[in-house]
């Protein structure tokens, strides 16, 4: 099967959707988790409503550790920071 690669360096063929066998997905997703956690935290200490931006936890095809967020949800985030880097 062909790999292929979407433009922002994530998978974008069949692999995707399918667990590999040997592969560990559950190390991956707990350290993401985790970081989508601080992440998380760090929007809200910066006074955004945790309502309009959350980062989820996710695992890449090869068992490689992701963090997810909605473009809407890294639109506000990036309000905000540069919003913060302007005042500051």
């Amino acid at each position: 099967m062909a790999e292929s690669r979407a433009p922002y360096g994530g998978y974008s063929g069949a692999e995707e959707a399918l667990f590999v066998p040997g592969v560990d997905y559950v190390s991956p997703w707990k350290e993401a988790h985790g970081v989508a956690e601080e992440l998380n935290t760090a929007v809200a200490a910066l006074g955004v409503d945790a309502r309009l931006v959350r980062a989820v936890a996710h695992v890449g095809p090869r068992g490689e550790p992701v963090i997810q967020l909605r473009l809407e949800d890294a639109r506000v985030l990036i309000r905000e920071l540069r919003a913060g880097w302007q005042s500051g």
